[in-house]
């Protein structure tokens, strides 16, 4: 945190991946996932960070365009007028002068952890448990999206358990839900053992006849392990009304979006657990101490994820890792999301994913999007697009594109 170093450059630029396949839930379908990248050049070395705000304000405030636009007008800025001699604690402190916008914020800090752990030639696992020894693999998660017809889902989870995930969660919404649970209880008897979480991205009513729907879906099968965010965000009493009147946990996941939300929480025993996402909490340092907060409350935390690209996710596996992280996450491998990804592919093993050891957050881009005239990795198309703002309707079925990007100097 007390590192001193110079910032030389900063440069920021957008990549657009192609999902694997769509993903279908009650804010809407993705199917291309459009990231910010920035890339901070200091005396100490460069380091890359992720911005992974999404790109309609449906799941959240902090969209991509809004996230990119104050990345761009005010923190890489205001950055690069005190470019000398700072430190991580000296930028965090001044993040604290910008309301909101952790997303943008978690991308900055996220380029200069990977800097400092860089300089210090350990690993970002090493860095957030103070160089103690930890877990070296966490347990794969994988989410099915919201399908009308339960045989769709059905052949999703089948694949999902042959290839070894013992964690499945599946996307449910009014109209696609009491028929795909009882079609799972049917066909998946007991014998077959997984975790099953229910997301309903906040799609029930909260009255006396969704707190009814609520409770008779989590008692038709003994898997549930959870109901993840059934009710809106601004809906605090009617889910503090579901959970005295429900037989499984309730988890939060969209009213869980800061470290005030996460106490509001605890001290109103509104849930059982709260998903914590470290870029919508400000980065890696924010999302350790929000944990360390649930976890005084009683809350327990599960690792949550916003379908990022190879560089967030190391740094969602390391923090999964940590003791405050007790129920079983999202995270899964990159085949699970694109076609092809910006870094080396995290990969599964026997149900679980390896965390990078490599020295920094654990993985290095293997294209470089900061370069128009550097060619992508094999199998990769690159498209070249100079927007000026705002996400550009791609066409084509480039599994990744680039944008030109943008370069920032200390004055």
């Amino acid at each position: 945190m007390n590192l001193s170093f110079d910032i030389h450059e900063i440069a920021m630029t957008r990549i657009d991946l192609r999902l694997v396949e769509p993903m279908t839930t009650a804010h809407g379908v993705i199917d291309r996932r459009p990231i910010v990248l920035v890339r901070i050049e200091t005396s100490l070395g460069v380091g890359v960070g992720e911005c992974s705000a999404l790109a309609d304000p449906y799941y959240s405030s902090q969209y991509l365009n809004s996230e990119e636009f104050v990345l761009g007008d005010f923190l890489i800025p205001r950055l690069l007028l005190d470019s000398k001699h700072t430190t991580l604690a000296v930028i965090m402190s001044f993040f604290e002068c910008i309301k909101g916008h952790h997303l943008a914020k978690a991308a900055v800090e996220m380029a200069l952890i990977d800097v400092i752990t860089g300089s210090e030639k350990i690993s970002l696992l090493s860095w957030i448990k103070n160089g103690q020894s930890g877990q070296a693999k966490v347990p794969a998660g994988i989410t099915i999206g919201s399908y009308r017809d339960p045989e769709m889902t059905l052949a999703r989870i089948e694949a999902a358990l042959t290839k070894g995930y013992k964690r499945i969660k599946c996307k449910i919404m009014p109209g696609s839900d009491i028929d795909i649970l009882k079609a799972i209880a049917t066909n998946f008897p007991s014998a077959r053992e997984f975790e099953l979480v229910l997301d309903a991205n906040e799609s029930y009513i909260p009255d006396k006849e969704g707190i009814g729907l609520l409770n008779y879906m989590a008692g038709l099968d003994d898997r549930i392990t959870a109901i993840e965010q059934p009710f809106g965000v601004n809906d605090i009493f009617r889910i503090k009304d579901l959970r005295q009147n429900i037989s499984c946990p309730i988890l939060l996941d969209e009213s869980a979006y800061d470290r005030l939300q996460i106490e509001m929480i605890g001290r109103l025993s509104l849930a059982d657990a709260v998903v914590i996402k470290p870029g919508r909490l400000g980065g890696i340092l924010p999302a350790i101490s929000a944990m360390q907060l649930a976890k005084e409350y009683g809350l327990k935390c599960s690792l949550g994820g916003m379908y990022e690209a190879g560089i967030a996710r190391s740094c969602s596996l390391a923090l999964a890792c940590l003791d405050e992280v007790e129920l079983s996450s999202d995270l899964g491998p990159s085949e699970n999301y694109y076609k092809a990804d910006i870094t080396k592919p995290h990969l599964m093993t026997n149900g679980y994913i390896d965390v990078p050891s490599d020295i920094g957050i654990g993985r290095k881009l293997v294209i470089d999007p900061f370069d128009v005239e550097s060619p992508n990795v094999a199998s990769v198309s690159k498209e070249i697009k100079n927007t000026q703002s705002g996400l550009s309707n791609l066409e084509g079925n480039s599994a990744l594109s680039t944008y030109r990007p943008q370069y920032f100097y200390p004055k």
